[in-house]
């Protein structure tokens, strides 16, 4: 019998000749940049159902930076977004490539013969099954196919068709199918001696259906035919032992292994040699390898669940849109209308479907040329750090070959993402909370690139503006000497002054400044004070040099004149 398979390198995710496996020199994350940007929580809306969150993460994670394998990624993302057929077809054949996958695995040790003979035939089984559906639904759709990646697998699934001993397989295995499922049931007589006790049994019959449970006084006073299927009681069962699914630790049940009870093993020695022809037969496809199918089982969940994730968004009315691949040497990232998909799908989780596209603000984007460091400033919760996370999941999402929260977008690969967020966790002794800020962007610098994303939000705000100041302009200065893309979410106004660290610091990468938008109004109050209104909208321009400390006195009645009139009140003044 030839020899039937697929080549084993063949995969959805990642073209021919490109290599999947990390490199150990390449820093791809910060020590918590995974936490700080929430990938798993995005993992997760890509994930309908939590089992397959962990393999979904695992293609977030790796960040490739090859812009083929990204465009290769894109293209059957195109695919499924715009041949239904084919998206309904691969939902349909999710669950046995799965499956194909568990069964071509490593056979359990406490397999008998006839367990690993099943196993086979129903390996072999959804294999032709998938083979025979895809082809159906690449071939009706072949003129529409643009990726490489389905053109390929139509290629390969065509030709394994053509091969003769494909088809002799798909012909015989329904006919090994109904040879085994006429196995429903066996008849068993037991011999007695004087004293009723059993000395031996013999094998009667072999049933094409299942016994059933009668009622003891039915059968002892010759109720029903001799054909009834019911039996006065049952005398044994296999029992049940709690198991755990492949994706997640659900709790299931299965059947003991018969080997463990004498009754059942003598039973499958017996069925063994019944269907010992039907082994033989299945001999003859040794050769067959399902391991390429198999492989593509976690691949259609991630296409899957990003075509899903993507027409979500716009149907809640959000722009997405497929990034065009600037080469890394650029250090470009520009995004219209960026907007952080979290949030977004919170907000689709938590409120109306249509709520996000009036709720959640849209800003843009652009590191290039007039800018690769942007210093962010703005009030207190004004959209700082959700933008700075927007950022980050975009490239999380571009360099996956997923499309991005946005109109337009050009992007660069990043050979890794760095950040430094804010910690709960509490510093040590010795080194103090600026000594715990220190000890991690110094950690950072001897990860970063001049290909990296650095993420910095509220970095060095734990010392005095002064002192915070003297060392985030150094922290800038650094970044522009090596060139890396960053953006800076702070508090310390007088850093959204670039022209002096551009003027001061030899390099490539400019530092801009960005603001966190708001407006100001009057009250309505005679005499009262401006109050402010956040916009969330970010926009290029200097600093506004406020803290708007005021603004947030005044919401929690802290200004001096409204101290004055509560005092009045309690007549204390």
């Amino acid at each position: 019998m030839e020899e039937i398979n697929l080549p084993e390198t063949f995969s959805l995710l990642w073209p021919e000749g490109a290599d999947p496996s990390p490199d150990p020199d390449r820093p791809r994350w910060g020590e918590r940049t995974q936490a700080d940007l929430g990938i798993e929580t995005l993992a997760a809306h890509l994930s309908p159902d939590p089992q397959y969150t962990r393999s979904i993460l695992s293609f977030l994670l790796p960040l490739t930076c090859d812009p083929e394998t990204i465009r290769y990624r894109q293209e059957v993302l195109e695919d499924f977004l715009r041949i239904p057929d084919i998206t309904a077809v691969f939902q349909e054949l999710q669950a046995p490539l799965l499956e194909i996958e568990r069964l071509g695995g490593p056979a359990p040790a406490e397999q008998t013969p006839l367990q690993k003979t099943l196993y086979r035939m129903g390996e072999l089984e959804l294999y032709v099954d998938c083979v025979e559906k895809l082809w159906t639904v690449l071939s009706a759709n072949r003129g529409k196919l643009k990726s490489a990646g389905l053109l390929q697998l139509f290629g390969l699934i065509s030709g394994v068709r053509g091969e003769p001993a494909f088809a002799a397989m798909a012909g015989e295995l329904p006919k090994l199918r109904a040879r085994y499922d006429t196995i429903a049931g066996i008849t068993i007589g037991v011999n007695l001696d004087d004293g009723l006790r059993p000395i031996g049994a013999t094998l009667l019959s072999i049933r094409r259906t299942p016994f059933k449970e009668g009622t003891f006084l039915s059968k002892l006073f010759g109720k029903g035919s001799p054909e009834d299927e019911r039996g006065i009681a049952p005398i044994h069962e296999l029992p049940l032992k709690r198991v755990y699914g492949t994706y997640a630790s659900v709790e299931t049940f299965a059947r003991e292994d018969p080997e463990l009870f004498p009754l059942f093993k003598d039973l499958d020695v017996i069925l063994k040699s019944i269907t010992k022809p039907i082994a033989q037969i299945l001999t003859q496809y040794l050769q067959v390898c399902t391991r390429p199918l198999a492989g593509l089982g976690d691949e259609v969940v991630f296409y899957l669940n990003g075509a899903r994730l993507m027409n979500r968004l716009i149907a809640a009315g959000l722009p997405v849109c497929r990034p065009e691949i600037a080469p890394m040497e650029e250090r470009v990232c520009e995004i219209d209308d960026l907007y952080n998909i979290n949030l977004a799908l919170d907000l689709m989780d938590t409120q109306a479907p249509q709520t996000p596209a009036k709720a959640v603000v849209r800003n843009s984007i652009h590191f290039g040329g007039q800018g690769r460091i942007f210093i962010l400033t703005g009030p207190n919760r004004g959209g700082k750090t959700v933008f700075t996370r927007a950022v980050g999941l975009a490239q999380v999402l571009f360099q996956a070959g997923l499309s991005v929260p946005g109109t337009r977008a050009r992007i660069s690969p990043v050979e890794g993402i760095l950040s430094h967020f804010p910690t709960e966790e509490m510093p040590s002794l010795d080194a103090g909370r600026l000594g715990e800020e220190a000890g991690r962007i110094h950690e950072l610098f001897r990860q970063i690139t001049r290909h990296s994303l650095v993420l910095l939000n509220e970095s060095l705000s734990t010392t005095s503006p002064g002192e915070g100041l003297y060392l985030a302009r150094d922290v800038v200065r650094a970044i522009r000497m090596i060139g890396a893309r960053a953006l800076y979410a702070t508090h310390l106004h007088e850093l959204g002054d670039v022209a002096r660290i551009n003027e001061d610091t030899a390099g490539d990468s400019l530092a801009a400044s960005l603001v966190a938008g708001s407006e100001t109004t009057a009250t309505a109050a005679e005499g009262g004070e401006p109050s402010v209104r956040r916009t969330y909208e970010i926009k290029p321009g200097p600093p506004q040099g406020l803290s708007y400390a005021r603004d947030i006195a005044r919401r929690y009645g802290i200004e001096l004149n409204q101290i004055i009139s509560t005092l009045k009140e309690r007549q204390v003044l």
